[in-house]
């Protein structure tokens, strides 16, 4: 067996024993103070409350640069910092009460700034501009169109030959210039919230979904969290990230501190990975999957949260792979390998925790249709999935195109067989559509019944400072 990089294990053994190399947000420092005040609320802190709704618009075709940045202008004193955020937790601590009212947030496309007539925060990017060719960009090739037909966007969405998405819903098809997140506790509590902001704008579509201890295949979710704040600890060693993570960095240009929010709405065939639990359970040996949840082996840990092949640690998500550097224990297709490989990978010098990145997201859909077990559903229930980060192609994009939608990613060494992409988002490899694993000796292939997650539209965000919303550029 391979030994793990020393590097990464150097890494590890730092953070362990000097947290203090990382101080965190100190709310009684000035400097610190006047960031937070700066800031959107939600990045370095969720918003407190069990429902999210994002209102997505677009500016009316009449308005010039002028009437739209006079909007922008106007609407800065009415999103919420996250120095705000400060302010409610210590309210709550003391008061021990829920959060109450609202809080909002304000991103804008790349169509939204280009109305505006402002520069994109990817104008200082020397190469890449994922964030201005947007989530539904394709390849195509418009001087010899035959050359165009391609399986996908760059997330691996189906398209037309046309290049449109052919799964997603029609409203993320349409220009959205932006969107308004509305966080609250009640379910309507939203509507007034957003008619104080609205005024002019044409709604383009509205998502609401709830925070939820489970998603809805079963697995407990969310628990993992990163701690940007002085005397917070992270969840995990893997999740415990700088502000650059999260912050667009450089002072001299006008986007310094504001970051990408990356919105996906993902639909969940639930009755379909039901019966692939099923089938994996009469396929396998239970030693597979530790006499437990078959899930597990798609998913990397059981539906309680507890990692495959390993002891559950103290810590929610405080495990690592270093010791499993060839997927005996847990699979390599498994989702949490595909997507974060915290450390087994036996060629890998670089610190992948570079492409990780802060997860909002919540459940979308009725309740009870999870509760009917005779009659699952096959659609109308998924993952709202919110990613804060400072950069779309260095983080979102890597995790998605290069590790979770590449079939030789990641396993023991570059001439290994592939392993097949992330099977809970694409269904094995994309060429023969199995899930193959060698289990004690024993190489097993079983067919994937359908995909279990259907993209059903999304879009990336700029998510300016209140600083930049005041005067934008």
């Amino acid at each position: 067996m391979s030994l793990p990089p020393f590097r990464i294990f150097a890494r590890h053994l730092l953070h362990t024993a000097a947290p203090f190399l990382k101080p965190g947000l100190d709310i009684e420092r000035p400097a610190d103070q006047a960031l937070l005040k700066n800031i959107q609320g939600n990045i370095v802190q969720a918003h407190g409350r069990n429902r999210t709704t994002l209102c997505f618009f677009r500016f009316p075709d009449n308005w010039n640069q002028e009437q739209c940045r006079s909007y922008i202008r106007m609407s800065s004193d009415k999103v919420s910092s996250a120095w705000d955020g400060v302010l409610e937790r210590t309210d709550r601590r003391l008061t021990k009460r829920p959060l109450t009212g609202t809080f909002r947030s304000l991103g804008l496309s790349s169509s939204g700034l280009q109305r505006m007539g402002v520069s994109s925060p990817e104008a200082a990017v020397p190469s890449g501009h994922d964030f201005t060719r947007g989530m539904g960009y394709v390849g195509l090739d418009p001087l010899v169109p035959e050359n165009s037909v391609t399986p996908g966007t760059e997330l691996f969405d189906p398209v037309d030959r046309n290049g449109k998405p052919t799964t997603w819903d029609a409203p993320f098809l349409d220009t959205i210039d932006g969107v308004w997140m509305i966080g609250h506790a009640e379910e309507n509590d939203w509507q007034l919230s957003y008619v104080e902001v609205a005024t002019g704008l044409i709604q383009v579509h509205v998502e609401t979904a709830e925070k939820r201890e489970r998603e809805p295949f079963g697995f407990v979710d969310g628990k993992v969290r990163p701690a940007f704040f002085k005397g917070q600890k992270p969840s995990s060693w893997w999740a415990d990230l700088s502000l650059r993570h999260v912050l667009i960095g450089g002072e001299d240009h006008p986007h310094v501190s504001g970051s990408y929010l990356v919105v996906r709405k993902l639909e969940q065939n639930v009755r379909a990975f039901d019966a692939c639990e099923k089938a994996l359970k009469a396929r396998l040996p239970e030693s597979a999957y530790e006499a437990k949840d078959p899930g597990a082996l798609l998913v990397g840990r059981h539906k309680d949260g507890s990692p495959l092949g390993q002891k559950k640690p103290s810590r929610w998500g405080d495990f690592d792979f270093i010791k499993d550097t060839e997927g005996k224990r847990c699979p390599f297709h498994s989702h949490v390998r595909k997507a974060n490989p915290r450390g087994g990978l036996s060629y890998q010098w670089d610190n992948t925790r570079d492409a990780q990145f802060v997860r909002r997201s919540a459940v979308y859909g009725p309740r009870e249709a999870l509760e009917r077990k005779e009659a699952l559903p096959e659609t109308g229930v998924g993952l709202l999935f919110l990613g804060y980060m400072a950069s779309v192609g260095r983080q979102f994009l890597v995790m998605q195109k290069s590790w979770m939608g590449n079939p030789r990613f990641p396993t023991p060494g570059p001439d290994e067989a592939p392993v097949g992409r992330d099977t809970m988002v694409f269904g094995g490899t994309p060429e023969e559509k199995v899930w193959k694993w060698n289990h004690e000796g024993v190489n097993y292939e079983i067919p994937m019944l359908t995909e279990f997650v259907v993209p059903k539209g999304g879009g990336y965000f700029y998510i300016p400072t209140k600083a930049w919303l005041a005067a934008p550029q």
